[in-house]
């Protein structure tokens, strides 16, 4: 199986798993701004990613995502983010085919386990 041929089995799929956990902040209103710096003091946090909607309206800016002050409070969260080692938004998947990749995997996965019973 994947499980076994890649990992070890399932002790080694979840040991891997944890080893490779992706921990992800959302910034998406004034408050967590003005808590960044805790936020991003956090243990095992990745990085963060935000919601520029939920952001402009906590900022008094309500349908105007881009809206200049939500644009460079969102430049700010990304710029600390990153001078404190953590990812900012798309950095999570720049670079990378994730959603090749995890389709992948997935399909891989499924074809694998087609005739597991559940709960085995």
């Amino acid at each position: 199986t994947v499980l076994d041929d890649k990992y070890g089995g399932k002790l080694g799929f979840a040991e891997w798993s944890n080893a490779n956990m992706l921990v992800v902040a959302q910034i998406e209103d004034k408050k967590a701004w003005d808590n960044l710096d805790d936020i991003l003091a956090v243990t095992g946090l990745t990085g963060v990613t935000g919601g520029p909607h939920d952001f402009a309206q906590s900022m008094g800016h309500p349908g105007e995502p881009n809206h200049p002050d939500r644009i460079a409070a969102t430049l700010d969260v990304e710029t600390r983010a990153r001078a404190a080692g953590k990812t900012a938004g798309g950095d999570q998947t720049s670079g990378i085919g994730i959603a090749e990749l995890m389709l992948g995997e997935a399909r891989a996965f499924v074809a694998a386990h087609k005739n597991d019973k559940l709960g085995s």
